[in-house]
């Protein structure tokens, strides 16, 4: 008897027919295959003809644009169920693969460890490092204005579980004393300005020409949905109006208006109107600078004027407008830029309506031109972490 071949098959006789491989009929790699017997490699793994025998950890010769190539399994898949999950407490394999030819560890943020209360408005956790450690963190994550309890955010919030001068409302501990709040997220082509603060103070979309138009580009980074804001056109003298403005909204004292705007120019009169009750409150913009006005006493107004050298920047900003007993105050992206402390009550003889990007009275050379979103008034002086959490995207309505 003749010896073996090189491969190892028995010499081919008259009684033995050649395989397909010594046949030179055997497939190629990257085809379908039953025994290696059918390719030239003479290797069939995963099912397919491939040119190793691909015995290594999370490896495969049948992935999607590498067929018959052993090449490592992408990163979150274990289609051969080769790596088991461990505990996360215990930061090891995760139960998948790594993308690299071996079994992933769990991810950093992937908590690790109970999570515990930092005070009563934010939460810490031990989280993995990606290296198979779990490690404390040293930055909490803030509730919001909700609480903190048995180591979580109580979020959505139960009953009792907001701090002093917050309600628990649509899961989200929100500030109270909210008289009028348009979100500004109606669909393109809406005549309504809808108020959601639940008192039906709905706004008009008005202009010369047209109405402020549903925008897409809306304020970034807001703790709730807030798919639109508002565009107004400065030249077609787009505003929203709530006429007649009612009682309620007539504060002599204790008011917080709070708006986000995205402006690059101001008008004629270098001052655009952002929020007028009247002309007896008004909120304007300048080119480097906020106005905050009240008329207290026949022709006499107190203002109030803060240098902000980015308001026209072309980016989204935050301002509020406090009117006390303590006198007024502007923040400006949650920092307060200064106060004056005159406290006398406002003086209500001048215009009639509420109107947002138009002047009060009817002047027609300070018109607002960009976006504006999200705006509120408050039938009390909010604090300055009230403030500041409205800036960070806090408190939905």
């Amino acid at each position: 008897m003749s010896p073996p071949d090189a491969d190892g098959d028995a010499p081919i006789t008259a009684d033995r027919t050649p395989t397909q491989k010594e046949a030179g009929q055997a497939d190629p790699n990257g085809t379908p295959c039953g025994t290696g017997a059918d390719c030239r490699s003479g290797f069939c793994t995963d099912g397919l003809c491939c040119e190793s025998a691909c015995l290594g950890l999370c490896r495969a010769c049948n992935l999607t644009g590498s067929r018959g190539m052993c090449v490592p399994v992408l990163t979150g898949a274990d289609p051969d169920d080769e790596c088991t999950a461990q505990p996360t407490t215990t930061c090891g394999f995760d139960g998948t693969c790594d993308g690299a030819g071996a079994c992933r560890l769990y991810l950093p943020v992937v908590p690790c460890g109970p999570s515990r209360c930092a005070g009563t408005s934010s939460q810490v956790a031990d989280l993995c490092d990606g290296t198979g450690v779990c490690r404390a963190t040293a930055a909490a994550t803030t509730c919001g204005m909700n609480l903190c309890t048995a180591g979580a955010c109580a979020t959505p919030c139960p009953t009792g579980a907001c701090p002093a001068k917050f309600r628990c409302e649509a899961g989200a501990c929100v500030p109270e004393g909210l008289l009028l709040y348009w979100n500004l997220d109606e669909a393109d082509g809406a005549a309504t300005a809808t108020d959601t603060s639940g008192h039906g103070y709905h706004g008009t979309f008005t202009g010369a020409v047209g109405q402020p138009v549903a925008a897409t580009d809306a304020t970034p980074g807001l703790q709730f949905p807030n798919p639109r804001s508002r565009a107004f056109t400065m030249a077609n003298s787009h505003a929203i109006q709530l006429a007649p403005m009612p009682p309620a909204l007539k504060r002599v004292n204790d008011l917080t208006i709070s708006i986000h705007l995205r402006a690059t120019m101001i008008d004629s009169a270098d001052q655009s109107a952002l929020v007028s009750l009247g002309d007896s409150i008004g909120l304007h913009l300048g080119p480097q600078d906020l106005n905050l006005f009240k008329h207290v006493a026949g022709p006499e107004f107190v203002n109030l004027t803060v240098v902000t050298a980015t308001v026209l920047d072309g980016k989204w900003h935050h301002v509020v407008a406090v009117i006390g007993t303590d006198g007024m105050r502007i923040f400006f992206d949650g920092e307060d830029k200064g106060n004056n402390p005159d406290g006398r009550p406002v003086i209500y003889i001048l215009g009639t309506d509420l109107w947002v990007g138009r002047h009060g009275a009817g002047r027609v050379d300070v018109n607002f031109g960009g976006n504006i979103d999200d705006v509120r008034i408050y039938d009390r002086v909010l604090s300055a972490q009230e403030i500041a959490e409205l800036s960070r995207g806090a408190h939905a309505p």
